[in-house]
């Protein structure tokens, strides 16, 4: 008769098994799933990073070269609450003129569900929708030539697959191709040329004008007016602004084209100025019902500020009546303040005129699914 030592169960019959091999196999198959699962996710994490991050980019302000004659700078609005304000309520009201017409198509009794899935949709990221920094320059071209424009542009976020986008589709379209710096400049149509610099894109009319703002990127230039020679925006925090100079009668012929047609003074010419004369303005979205700003006028003394005054001042009324007359109030206070023309504005009312488009839109759907 056999015996058992204490604590060996080797022979016994009740004692425990080892893994056998298919036991084995399906606890490596489930730790293959697991790491396999594992570096999905961190693949996933990964490529949504990329993905999402805008990548190296450059200030936009490389667009203005210095020989620029006018400039117009888009800041962070993705950053401020007037202007997140204002868009959210746009996209809100348009989804809902979209709920409204899409219920229309359903039964009666089915309608809530698109009251509630209408509730559900929310505007998270449109922020991302929003460029984080644009700047728009002016070049001259020559006599009796319209001026070159080029802007830069950084997006916000996805402007890596953007650029992949934008070659894929600059390598299927038959427009001209070239390169400068090592960089690919594509014709997208007879007259505007395109080129991405890293994540910052770069779009012109003006194909040296583009090749200037690329060399700009690539000497370590930070564009813009090195010389101060150009005026300064007007004191303040702007989600716009802008200057202009009176380069061949650039800002004269700009003022002058307010409202002439509808005022009927086509024959009274505005005040005799030089180079000198140069436009600045900032403007800003206060709320999602009013915009605020001021335009500033630079001339060369008082005299020349005061008629640049009455020159203005039935345009500025014709536009106050015109805005009253759409369902905006626009308020303008215009000043002569020693050799400069002041222009404080706040335009509001701007929700209405939103809702109002919406009504128009809801009534246009309306019609056009009735039999």
């Amino acid at each position: 008769m056999s015996t058992v030592a204490p604590g060996d169960i080797s022979g016994s019959s009740g004692g425990k098994r080892g893994l056998s091999r298919g036991d084995k196999w399906l606890i490596g198959c489930g730790l293959g799933c697991v790491g396999l699962l594992v570096v999905g996710l961190l693949a996933a994490m990964v490529g949504g990073f990329w993905f999402l991050r805008p990548g190296t980019q450059h200030p936009t302000a490389v667009a203005e070269g210095p020989g620029s004659i006018g400039v117009i700078r888009l800041h962070d609005v993705g950053e401020d609450p007037g202007a997140k304000e204002m868009m959210t309520y746009l996209v809100q009201t348009l989804q809902d003129v979209d709920r409204r017409h899409k219920k229309e198509q359903l039964p009666e009794s089915m309608r809530w569900l698109a009251d509630l899935q209408g509730q559900e949709q929310g505007t998270g990221g449109l922020e991302m929708l929003l460029p984080r920094e644009a700047t728009l320059a002016f070049e001259p071209r020559g006599a009796d030539a319209d001026p070159a424009w080029v802007l830069a542009l950084n997006i916000r976020a996805m402007a890596r697959p953007l650029r992949l986008l934008w070659k894929t589709m600059a390598r299927g379209e038959s427009g001209e191709e070239q390169t400068h710096l090592g960089q690919q400049i594509v014709a997208l149509d007879g007259e505007t040329w395109s080129a991405f610099y890293d994540s910052t894109l770069l779009v012109s009319d003006h194909l040296p004008s583009l090749r200037a703002a690329l060399d700009r990127i690539a000497t370590g230039s930070q564009g813009g007016d090195p010389g101060g020679t150009r005026a300064a925006g007007p004191e303040g925090t702007w989600d716009v602004e802008g200057s202009l100079s009176n380069h061949d009668d650039g800002v004269a012929r700009f003022l002058e084209a307010m409202v002439v047609r509808e005022l009927g003074d086509a024959e009274i010419v505005p005040p005799a100025s030089g180079d000198d004369l140069e436009l600045s303005f900032g403007v800003d979205i206060a709320s999602k019902d009013a915009v605020q700003g001021r335009l500033v006028l630079r001339c060369a003394d008082v005299r020349e500020a005061v008629a640049w005054l009455g020159f203005l001042e039935p345009r500025l009324d014709y536009l106050r009546d015109d805005a009253r007359r759409k369902g905006l109030e626009l308020t303008v206070q215009p000043k002569a303040a020693g050799a400069d023309v002041e222009i404080p504005f706040e335009l509001s009312g701007i929700a209405a005129r939103i809702d109002e488009m919406a009504n128009d839109l809801t009534e246009a759907a309306s019609g056009s699914g009735r039999p």
